[in-house]
């Protein structure tokens, strides 16, 4: 508005007033005023020409602009969806033959979360050189970006061949020094003290499909979870970590992950479970010689929220 009175100003002339008896803005002003005013519409006038953007260098921008708003979109995108059919009961999940049946169908999906959405709680446990292991892998992209975040030395395993031939030759030209083996995590191979890391991803869950009564589980889950639990306490070295992701609330799953629930011996009493498997561990083999610390995944509280469980060697049991 001030710039368009200067101008008024300046433009004015008597011949615009509607009588001679008007005097002209001019005739108003002193000398040194005019002189002020035609230095500031100048000095406008000649920053409006240099705050212009070369044609190129804004083309250059607008390509930038236009890239980024692709690339937030491509983080707002859906993850993928499964096209396999869901299990008529959710019990299929705990069994080989259903995921050897989806592996060779689906290429791809991320259960619960991607590394995306963890790294920063995760990473604060990693290190570069760390020997990390996955288990019950699947069809993750879990394992392929945290590769590309930098930690090279993965190992990764599921129990079903198909997931493990495809995930292996996926990622052999572009992540070369990953791993993948068939193995069921239940019953690992590995030499003890292997891995400083080892992340599970929903794969305990998994087993939880066949728990029944939350507050008086199966047998034959306690048993597994139990076996589990001891292969990866003794495949981590003395001062190793394991990450556990689950949507499983933690008054549960604690339980679990401590050993706290009676071992088969102790509950003799107990009904026969047409589900028990020859999954055991005897009394002396289920220390798990590690603390016990859980996050929700994302900071949020609720009902309905992930939960990362971070287990440490070294500290003894919680």
């Amino acid at each position: 508005q001030k710039l368009q009175f200067h101008r008024t100003i300046m433009s004015s002339s008597p011949e615009d007033s509607d009588s001679d008896d008007n005097i002209s803005p001019e005739e108003n002003l002193s000398a040194s005023t005019l002189a002020a005013l035609q230095s500031h519409l100048s000095a406008v006038k000649i920053s409006s020409e240099n705050n212009q953007i070369p044609e190129a260098d804004q083309e250059q921008r607008n390509t930038e602009k236009r890239n980024s708003s692709i690339e937030e979109t491509a983080k707002k995108a859906p993850r993928p969806r499964s096209e396999f059919p869901l299990p008529k009961n959710n019990t299929e999940y705990s069994k080989k033959q259903y995921w050897e049946e989806r592996f060779a169908a689906e290429e791809e999906f991320d259960w619960l979360v991607t590394y995306e959405d963890v790294a920063e709680q995760v990473n604060r446990f990693l290190e570069e050189q760390h020997r990390i292991l996955l288990v019950g892998c699947g069809n993750s992209s879990f394992s392929a970006d945290l590769y590309d975040a930098g930690f090279h030395n993965i190992t990764n395993i599921d129990f079903s061949e198909n997931v493990i031939l495809a995930m292996r030759e996926r990622n052999a030209q572009s992540r070369p020094g990953m791993k993948w083996e068939v193995m069921d995590m239940t019953n690992m191979t590995f030499p003890d003290k292997s891995f400083d890391v080892v992340i599970d991803k929903a794969a305990m869950d998994a087993l939880m499909t066949n728990e029944g009564d939350v507050w008086n589980p199966d047998q034959s889950v306690i048993d597994c979870s139990r076996q589990m639990c001891f292969h990866i306490s003794r495949v981590l070295v003395d001062e190793g970590c394991h990450l556990h992701i689950s949507f499983h609330q933690p008054h549960f799953r604690k339980k679990y992950l401590l050993g706290e629930h009676p071992h088969a011996a102790n509950n003799a009493n107990r009904e026969e479970s047409p589900s028990s498997t020859s999954c055991t561990v005897d009394d002396e083999s289920c220390e798990f010689g590690w603390d016990y610390q859980v996050e929700t995944i994302g900071g949020k509280s609720g009902c309905f929220n992930h939960f990362l469980y971070i287990m440490k060697k070294g500290s003894g049991k919680n």
